[in-house]
């Protein structure tokens, strides 16, 4: 399956950012693709504000918050697995939901219109 949110942990690793954490939604009590794309959204989003606010002060990434947006991705990816959405499907409803998604940066506002264009590139594994 392909991998929803590897580039959110990308961004936090490599544009030299950190503080806050991913979303604390269970995955388990997701019950449908939609939820899941939801819950996905906002773990991008919050990927893009922590991005920019750590980007503004020049710190390094933090590994917790790091790690926690990985985990996050990859606890959600599973639950899309078990609930048997398939990769189009969450590439559509991805790319519905990014009009929601807000970006002051124009990295962030890069990730939201390849999100909307349900560029292949931020849903597949390496």
């Amino acid at each position: 399956m392909r991998r929803i949110f590897s580039l959110a942990a990308t961004i936090l690793l490599t544009a030299g950012c950190g503080g806050g954490g991913a979303p604390g939604t269970d995955p388990a009590s997701l019950a449908s693709c939609e939820a899941v794309a939801d819950a996905a959204i906002g773990v991008i989003q919050d990927s893009i504000d922590i991005l920019e606010e750590a980007s503004s002060s020049g710190t390094e990434p933090d590994a917790a918050t790091t790690g926690a947006v990985e985990a996050a991705g990859v606890a959600l990816e599973e639950r899309a697995r078990l609930l048997g959405c398939t990769d189009e499907e969450m590439a559509a409803l991805m790319a519905g939901l990014a009009a929601g998604l807000e970006a002051r940066s124009v990295f962030g506002q890069l990730i939201i219109e390849n999100l909307k264009a349900g560029e292949e590139g931020f849903y597949q594994s390496g």
